[in-house]
């Protein structure tokens, strides 16, 4: 059974997909049905700008961390992707942007309170 959370995010990154025109080329090999159904999105009439590579880029941007690193590692195998989508992957290992609660050392060191980070227990020798 889905919970309800699960289908919210599952909702969030539908509407990302279809936002950035994703949803078409993953959709092209479907059944005619479940094209045309992508055509009463009203999204999908917007005037993309930037290539398929820069689309994907902005929508594993938006989509959360999880989603940058795995776009980062993927860029790394470049023989398995297109040429345009793996400069623009490449751009994520270069240009990731810092995310909402700061970096991770500061929320490492949140975390960790009073104790700081690298000083979480005393050791004896």
């Amino acid at each position: 059974m889905i919970r309800p959370v699960q289908l919210i995010r599952l909702m969030q990154i539908n509407f990302v997909l279809m936002r950035y025109a994703i949803n078409r080329p993953v959709l092209a090999k479907q059944s005619w049905w479940l094209r045309a159904l992508s055509y009463l999105n009203p999204l999908s009439f917007l005037k993309q700008e930037g290539s398929r590579g820069e689309s994907i880029r902005l929508a594993l941007e938006s989509l959360g961390p999880i989603f940058v690193k795995f776009g980062q590692m993927l860029s790394t195998r470049q023989d398995l992707l297109p040429a345009d989508i793996a400069e623009e992957l490449s751009k994520l290992q270069q240009e990731s942007k810092e995310t909402a609660g700061g970096t991770v050392w500061e929320r490492f060191a949140v975390s960790c309170g009073d104790r700081g980070a690298g000083k979480s227990h005393a050791g004896a020798l």
